[in-house]
């Protein structure tokens, strides 16, 4: 079945016991919660023992997963929606119902059926809370058979995406869809369609005290990331797949904070008390109550410093973690984060909050700048000055000329004392210029209060971000100030309701900012700032710190050294984007300093700025692994190699004094002084020829509960880690694993011919799927291990050398055949990358792309990035060939590519439908009731629809009855009779099903006394071609014999003419019969005899009989003899 819904995701995730689900090591249990069998139940394996007593209720409490990390369930109540428009019809009433832990009876279940709304509230008690006795239940319907759609569950908090959910269903024997919805309960586009497949995790053993207690609840894990989606999820709509029956519970980790959205807000007015960040927050499952936690915030963006967005910190307040939106925010998104800290055992998690504020300019006052019904008034106000400001809003006064960027400027207005007694309200508008530029910056709003008889009225002008220069002049050009004088005019003023009132205009207003004599700028920049102690708010000195340029295609790197005050600068910047970042090796090893906020920053550089930004480092209680990554160029697996930059064979020292360098050149920088760059207190002086990858994650860090980090290899080959104290003391290992992005780095450093390395070879005219490279592998192990202790908290010693040799990469696309299909098929058709190539080995969908160049007419195709292709509409292609091309590209690599043919067989769906049919020998007397037996099989690989079987019976044969059994149960037969003529038709007949039919007839009376032959032809027929048109119909051959009484029985018990059955009899609508012996008594007489009498006590001879009957015409027949009745 293909549901429309499931269009809207862009991939789908399958989920069972093996695939995208956690692992379960040890599930807990409460057993009557507050009740008096209170108990408490440890399942470390599966089982299938049912906890008792079984009529309480029994919650997941924790689950420990096989990562280590332990997780809480919580209780969730949401809005329950039909999404099945035969929900609440009269359709199926005891097959979707909702049942409770403590239903004794069948009638108490709560079914859909006639009153929908009670059905939703009680999924709405049931589907989220722990319980695992009480679920929704699906038997099988037709409710599901047209639209799969079954409800949607919208929740009123956002779900965490660093969460998990779990999925209950009993028997563990049953499926179903899961798509996200957003807060307002509409599928999100393009997140991904979830199919919980019918293998689930854990056996809990929990069932039902009387729904079907033989099956167990099962459970299985997912990751509530799972969907692949940014937008928040509220909920998801299930779709059913083969009668699932269960819940969804979530669960938490043990300290658990999830990120905030709020807005958008209207800027002009702000808004108070807009979110509270701890209400979506949970501890050990729970929500979480302020008083347990403590609060660090981390204001990384200034949305806090500015002051438009207010955060209450105060743990002593009844607002606690309120955050608010000051009046006259500019519009934007504005981030903070924050980190809680159970203040019983020190768990700590950290999450961001993210506002997104509207623009602030007040909507109700209409641009009146070109309307013809505004005149200007002269000389009624003066411009005194315009001030920039600097990045957080302060002017910037007095003679300097420094470049910067800034997001307002102030302009002073000063009003004549004509207006001081003048009650008015003010509008100003303008367009902002800056420097020569012809495209004014955009405004977001004019900040500020106007008063007459003030002397200087001060209106800040907010601004999108823009960058100023040495002497440029700043201008607002087509202004409007414009006030009103009477009370009775609304806000919502058009411009012609603003025609007597004071407006004043000006074309321009042009300040100069002061500039300082032989200062100027072309084309550069500098980027600056200090190095400080965070807790002594000293300089530290001796530090590098690294200016790397971004997205071109070669890094540009410069090293500069902090001096004693701390300061480094890189000076003559060409524009462009930077990555300036702090090179850690040697506060981390040496000093014992961590950065106590960012170690890095990215500058985009198009005009003369100074940038400047400030670093601090300090002491840390945290754990630290770290090492170097260096070029191993004679292979010995011990790190004795430098980097020779100027080629002398000589260790050459650097003077920082002179300013940054090219990287290129750095050998050795002495930062402490001490004439050294050996021995542990010199870590980090030298170009030891490391290098690095930015773009992936090269070091995994793997430690004791379930600990594992991905670590990323810094530009001069050192990486590091810290470790909070709570994730335990205990072994760690640290592991390189290379990929291309390293490798090429490797290569890179190799061939600068400064190091040891193989020659630098070449091939000319090599295949379009063959390509030249470098490859490069460890010359030490690949896992170096350590262990953390409370006397040993730090290494800096996990050390890793790498060495590469020349080679070629040949990509080889192979040729796939997927085999013969019927046009009427829908599913997997394989995976064309599964026999692809690159060098040698099995290629992955990370290393190689692919695309198809051909697609031969195909339709309703499925390619997925894995390569997988299906099929999913049927029967919508011809049946032929079809050959489809592709070509398979190297990743980063895309010159080295192949291509490859794709072939695929559509038939036409053969069916092979038989009949037989036969009355089974029996022997017919006229007015006897018989059966005839209708065997239909599809014996073809395919499905038949609308078939039809007809079965017309012969003259002298009448219709009674029909009676049938399938060996598929989802068969739908249809009935119809026409005189003699029997039509049955099913809709669809599926392969390998075999249909019984039981027709029952009576054989008319006969016209005289001659028996009748009767011969019954019955046919089958579908909408498809039949292979086999030879069985489609049968012929049965039978006589109806004519009214007869016999002369003799013999009843001496061998069921062989024991009785005296008169052949014919239901020829008569009724009858009666006496019989009497030689002298003339009787010993028999009934009235509507059913050939039963076996003279029971009679003694052997010869005895009498008057049988009469009466026609269905109501003539009487009489009918006068004897029978023999011989005995042994």
């Amino acid at each position: 079945m293909i549901n429309v819904f499931h269009l809207q995701a862009q991939s789908t995730i399958y989920v069972d016991k093996n695939n995208n689900s956690e692992g379960i090591k040890e599930v807990t249990l409460i057993i009557d919660r507050g009740g008096a069998n209170e108990q408490r139940i440890v399942q470390t394996s599966q089982t299938n023992e049912n906890p008792s007593p079984g009529n309480v209720p029994v919650e997941i409490e924790s689950i420990l997963l096989e990562n280590g990390e332990r997780i809480f369930a919580t209780s969730r109540f949401p809005v329950v929606k039909s999404a099945n428009t035969l929900l609440g019809s009269d359709l199926s009433p005891a097959d979707v119902r909702v049942i409770k832990y403590n239903h004794t009876e069948r009638s108490q279940h709560i079914s859909h059926a006639n009153n929908l709304q009670n059905f939703l509230r009680a999924m709405e008690e049931v589907v989220s809370v722990p319980d695992l006795r009480s679920y929704w239940d699906i038997s099988p319907t037709p409710i599901f058979e047209e639209n799969n759609a079954f409800v949607d569950i919208i929740y009123p908090n956002q779900i965490p995406s660093s969460g998990y959910m779990l999925i209950s269903e009993r028997n563990g024997n049953s499926g179903m869809d899961l798509l996200p919805l957003d807060a307002d309960g509409n599928v999100i586009q393009n997140a991904s369609l979830v199919t919980v497949m019918p293998e689930y995790t854990w056996n809990t053993g929990v069932n039902h005290q009387i729904d079907l207690p033989e099956q167990k609840q099962w459970l299985t894990i997912i990751n509530a990331g799972i969907f692949n989606t940014t937008t928040p999820i509220h909920g998801f709509r299930v779709f059913d797949i083969m009668e699932a029956d269960g819940k969804f519970v979530f669960f938490a980790r043990e300290v658990s904070a999830v990120p905030d959205n709020a807005g958008p807000v209207f800027g002009f007015s702000g808004g108070n008390n807009i979110i509270n960040i701890f209400d979506n927050d949970e501890l050990d499952g729970r929500p979480l109550d302020p008083e347990d936690i403590e609060l660090v915030v981390f204001d990384i963006e200034g949305s806090l410093a500015s002051g438009f967005i207010i955060l209450n910190q105060d743990p002593n307040s009844q607002g606690f973690g309120n955050v608010s939106v000051a009046a006259g925010t500019p519009a934007g998104v504005y981030t903070f984060e924050y980190e809680i800290t159970d203040k019983l055992d020190g768990r700590k998690d950290r999450t961001t909050v993210t506002i997104r504020v509207t623009d602030p300019v007040d909507p109700e006052f209409e641009d009146c700048r070109g309307s013809d019904f505004l005149a200007c008034n002269g000389n009624e106000f003066s411009y005194g000055s315009i001030f920039l400001s600097d990045q957080t809003g302060n002017k910037i006064e007095g003679e300097s000329c420094e470049f910067g960027t800034s997001s307002e400027v102030y302009i002073s207005v000063a009003f004549n004392s004509a207006f001081e007694n003048t009650r008015f309200e003010t509008r100003l508008l303008a367009d902002l210029y800056i420097g020569q530029s012809n495209t004014p910056v955009k405004i977001s709003a004019f900040l500020g209060t106007l008063d007459a008889g003030v002397q200087e009225s001060v209106i800040r002008v907010i601004s999108e971000k823009f960058i100023w220069n040495c002497g440029d002049e700043l201008s607002l050009k087509n202004v409007l100030l414009l006030w009103r004088a009477e009370d009775d005019l609304t806000d919502a003023a058009t411009c012609e309701d603003y025609n007597s009132e004071f407006t004043e205009c000006s074309e321009a207003i042009n300040i100069q900012t002061p500039t300082v004599d032989n200062e100027s700028c072309i084309d550069a920049a500098r980027i600056s700032g200090k190095v400080i102690h965070e807790i002594t708010g000293e300089p530290i000195s001796g530090v590098p710190v690294l200016l790397i340029s971004q997205g071109g295609k070669d890094d540009l790197v410069y090293v500069a050294v902090t001096a004693s005050d701390g300061r480094y600068i890189f000076d003559e910047i060409v524009f462009g984007e930077y990555l300036v970042q702090v090179n850690e090796a040697n506060l981390n090893a040496v000093k014992g300093l961590f950065a106590s906020g960012e170690s890095s920053f990215t500058v985009v550089v198009d005009a003369c700025i100074n940038q400047v930004e400030d670093f601090n480092y300090g002491p840390s209680n945290d754990l630290y692994l770290g090492g170097i990554v260096w070029y191993d160029a004679n292979g010995n697996g011990v790190q004795d190699e430098w980097y020779d930059a100027n080629d002398d064979g000589k260790v050459t020292l650097n003077d920082p004094t002179k300013g940054a360098i090219d990287i290129n050149e750095w050998e050795w920088f002495d930062l402490n002084g001490d004439g050294r760059y050996d021995g542990p207190e010199n870590f980090g002086e030298l170009n030891i020829a490391g290098f690095g990858n930015a773009k992936s994650t090269n070091i995994k860090v793997v430690g004791p509960n379930g600990f594992e980090r991905g670590s990323y290899i810094g530009k001069t080959g050192y990486w590091s880690e810290l470790i909070e104290q709570s994730d335990a003391f205990g072994e760690y290992s640290a592991q390189l694993i290379m990929d291309r992005n390293l490798n090429d780095q490797a290569s890179a450093k190799g061939e600068s011919g400064l190091i040891k390395t193989l020659p630098n070879l070449r091939t000319e005219f090599l295949d379009s799927n063959i390509r030249f490279a470098i490859e490069c592998g460890l010359t030490t192990p690949e896992f170096v291990e350590r262990t953390l202790s409370r006397s040993k908290t730090r290494h800096n010693d996990l050390h890793f050398g790498i060495r590469c040799h020349e080679g070629f990469v040949e990509i080889i696309a192979n040729d796939d055949d997927l085999g013969e299909h019927f046009i009427s098929y829908v599913g997997p058709l394989g995976n064309i990358l599964e026999n692809d190539l690159l060098n040698g080995k099995p290629v992955t969908p990370d290393l190689v792309d692919f695309e198809f160049t051909e697609l031969d007419g195909l339709i309703g195709l499925s390619i997925e990035e894995n390569g997988d292709l299906s099929l999913l509409i049927p029967e919508i292609n011809a049946p032929r060939t079809y050959t489809l091309r592709y070509t398979l590209r190297e990743v980063g690599y895309p010159d080295n590519f192949d291509e490859a043919t794709v072939t695929l067989i559509l038939v036409s769906d053969n069916i092979d439908l038989a009949i037989e049919k036969t009355s089974n020998g029996a022997e017919i007397y006229e007015g006897d009731e018989f059966e005839y037996t209708l065997t239909i099989s599809n014996l073809g690989d395919t499905g038949a629809t609308n078939v039809e079987i007809v079965d017309v019976l012969p003259p002298g044969l009448s219709y009674v009855s029909t009676v049938s059994f399938s060996s598929d149960n989802s068969i739908d037969l249809q009935t119809n009779v026409t005189g003699n003529s029997i039509t049955y038709f099913i809709p669809r007949f599926n392969a390998g099903v075999v249909l019984t039919i039981s027709v029952v007839v009576t054989a008319d009376a006969l016209n005289g006394t001659n028996s009748l032959t009767i011969t019954n032809q019955a046919t089958v027929s579908a909408a498809e071609e039949d292979i086999n048109p030879a069985n489609n119909s049968a012929t049965d051959v039978n006589v109806i014999n004519p009214f007869f009484i016999p002369n003799v029985i013999t009843p001496n018990g061998d069921n062989k003419n024991d009785r005296f059955e008169i052949k014919g009899i239901g020829k008569f609508a009724t009858n009666d019969i006496v019989i009497f012996n030689r002298y003339g008594d009787h010993v028999f007489q009934i009235e509507n005899y059913d050939n039963n009498w076996d003279a029971p006590g009679q003694v052997a001879g010869t005895y009498y009989y008057i049988f009469r009957g009466s026609d269905r015409a109501g003539r009487m027949h009489e009918f006068k003899g004897w029978v023999q009745i011989i005995k042994d």
